[in-house]
């Protein structure tokens, strides 16, 4: 009995650790089977994510296209929301199979196209 109680203490620690990895993801923490109901990746940091079916899990542990990209000062430092509360007005609908994004802010009814890899350059410009 002693050997089953520690399982279940490490099942519910794992549930939470994987709860708190896989950011976006509503995982179960039911001790018999475990699901996850939605997986939702953010392929540029601190832009809107992109709910998918399924994600391949990188040797890193990382989701694929999860945070592939970030926002960067001219200083090296990150953008984030917390700093820059403006970047609620983007809106990014992502194409990961091309892989691309389309962009556009709240108040406009024209949205720019990039691709992920060709256009890092101009998508800095956006």
């Amino acid at each position: 009995m002693a050997g089953l109680d520690r399982c279940r203490r490490w099942l519910k620690q794992t549930v939470r650790a994987v709860q708190s990895e896989i950011r976006g993801a509503k995982v179960s923490a039911d001790l018999e089977t475990g699901t996850i109901s939605r997986i939702s990746i953010y392929p540029i940091k601190s832009l809107p994510g992109v709910t998918v079916a399924s994600s391949d899990v990188l040797g890193s542990g990382a989701l694929k296209w999860d945070r592939r990209l970030a926002l960067v000062e001219p200083n090296g430092e990150f953008v984030n929301l917390k700093r820059v509360p403006e970047l609620h007005q983007i809106r990014a609908d992502f194409q990961l199979d091309t892989p691309s994004v389309r962009l556009w802010t709240g108040h406009s009814v024209t949205a720019r196209t990039f691709h992920l890899d060709d256009d890092r350059e101009s998508l800095g410009t956006f």
